[in-house]
């Protein structure tokens, strides 16, 4: 997934920016490494924050998401608007003939999300979808020394998400709450261990509400009425089981993001799964463990990598690795963990998704 690829075999293809949130930056900066994309412009209902965006990055603004999207410059766009705005605003884009790239989840319904991947098909649109961080490096030495047959057949994976008091950094938390930790980054975790293991079959989930009554950075009080710590066992069509903690209480924790994967013969840990140059260590039943060299890139995330690759599939006429199939999966298990949590039994999943290319992912 090198960005200095042949211009001549990948041509620009424009880009428009969907909400100038607290992501937009680190996308439009990554985006300008790519020679085959190209900013033009960006929306937000909030107009001084997509000016400042606009004025950073040299590129229009767009008066209104119908000006966006009536732009027949525009080839793709990236929404990162809010959760519950994803599935209106993605299906607007695809019903204008424009291929896009939606920050996750895909919809906050099995409905929702499906129903945007057969709109993108009937229009013959490319649909990707984040979390894209498994197509980082150290995601790709963690599935690479999984397929080497190291750790024997895996069994078990152990996922982390502790994500602490989410108001207390981010000026907006209140989208974030509504959602709640298992949909805004538990999708993470899942969106990696279903690219190396495919789709799950079944779930069950518990959850509590730890602390309601919150505050804002600038001290206005508020209170969630959402889970703030779930555990889910996920069982995968092909025997592995996952237990995946995510939580919006527990912050200061040695296990905030990692992630292990347990076979017959050892064990596979990365001390952070969103960190595309994070630490991967491999250890047999000895105990002793063993750094797993690859290639660094110099980049915690490369923001940019699935936009990137959704203008290549684009061109190549091939499915984008982050595929809006792969992430209407997630949502489906994210649905079926809160059902599980609400009626206390395990709850069944029948989506599936295709495997990732490897051929592709590995260029």
């Amino acid at each position: 997934m090198n960005a200095n690829v042949d211009q001549q075999k990948y041509p620009v293809l424009n880009v428009a920016i969907l909400g100038a949130g607290n992501i937009a930056g680190p996308y439009a900066e990554d985006i300008a490494k790519y020679p085959y994309l190209k900013l033009l412009g960006v929306f937000d209902l909030d107009g001084s924050k997509a000016a400042e965006l606009a004025a950073k990055h040299r590129v229009d603004v767009y008066i209104s998401l119908e000006a966006m999207l009536s732009d027949a410059d525009v080839d793709i766009v990236v929404n990162l608007s809010a959760h519950h705005a994803h599935f209106e605003l993605t299906k607007r884009c695809l019903e204008a003939g424009k291929h896009l790239h939606s920050e996750k989840p895909l919809a906050l319904t099995s409905v929702e999300a499906w129903k945007l991947i057969r709109l993108a098909e009937t229009k013959a649109l490319k649909l990707s979808c984040s979390p894209f961080t498994w197509m980082g490096n150290a995601s790709r030495a963690l599935r690479t020394l999984i397929g080497s047959g190291k750790i024997g057949e895996p069994k078990m994976i152990y996922a982390e998400v502790n994500w602490g008091f989410i108001e207390t950094w981010h000026p907006s938390p209140a989208s974030f709450h509504a959602v709640g930790s298992l949909w805004d980054v538990g999708v993470y975790p899942l969106s990696l261990i279903t690219s190396i293991f495919g789709p799950a079959c079944a779930v069950q989930t518990v959850g509590k509400c730890l602390q309601a009554n919150r505050i804002t950075r600038d001290g206005q009080p508020f209170k969630i009425d959402s889970p703030d710590w779930m555990v889910s066992i996920i069982d995968f069509k092909n025997n592995v089981s996952m237990r995946l903690t995510t939580s919006f209480y527990v912050g200061v924790s040695r296990q905030r993001a990692t992630l292990e994967v347990h076979g017959d013969s050892g064990t596979i840990r990365m001390d952070d799964w969103l960190n595309f140059d994070g630490n991967v260590e491999f250890s047999t039943r000895t105990g002793e463990w063993e750094s797993v060299e690859f290639e660094k890139g110099g980049d915690y995330i490369r923001w940019g990598l699935a936009v990137s690759d959704l203008a290549r599939a684009i061109t190549e006429d091939r499915p984008p690795l982050a595929s809006g199939s792969q992430a209407a999966h997630v949502v489906d298990i994210l649905e079926a963990c809160e059902k599980s949590a609400m009626k206390g039994n395990k709850v069944g999943i029948d989506s599936i998704f295709p495997a990732i290319d490897e051929e592709v992912l590995g260029r």
